[in-house]
């Protein structure tokens, strides 16, 4: 399937982010869903994969700006660009500006 029907979803373990994930899914798009919780996304993806389009999944951590670069970068690489993000992972501990 093309870029337009690829997303990452942050925050995919649970929640609000593992709701986007299946709904998407349900709709035919791909996803690469992102925690920083790899045991929860792993089981996860063994309920994923019968709801339709394709799933991975990446462990991550959002708050370190060379793990989402290598995010975007596997699902870039994976299927040709990006519809969209969905940036749903907390990230605790202060705020801080991010660079370019």
């Amino acid at each position: 399937m093309s870029q337009e029907r690829a997303y990452i979803v942050t925050g995919a373990a649970r929640g609000m982010g593992q709701a986007a994930v299946e709904l998407l899914l349900q709709r035919g798009a791909n996803v690469l869903a992102v925690d920083i919780d790899g045991g929860q996304l792993s089981e996860n993806a063994s309920k994923w994969s019968s709801l339709g389009g394709e799933a991975e999944v990446a462990t991550a951590d959002v708050s370190r700006a060379s793990d989402v670069e290598g995010v975007v970068q596997r699902a870039v690489g994976r299927w040709g660009g990006l519809a969209g993000i969905f940036s749903i992972a907390a990230i605790l501990g202060g705020v801080r500006e991010l660079a370019e």
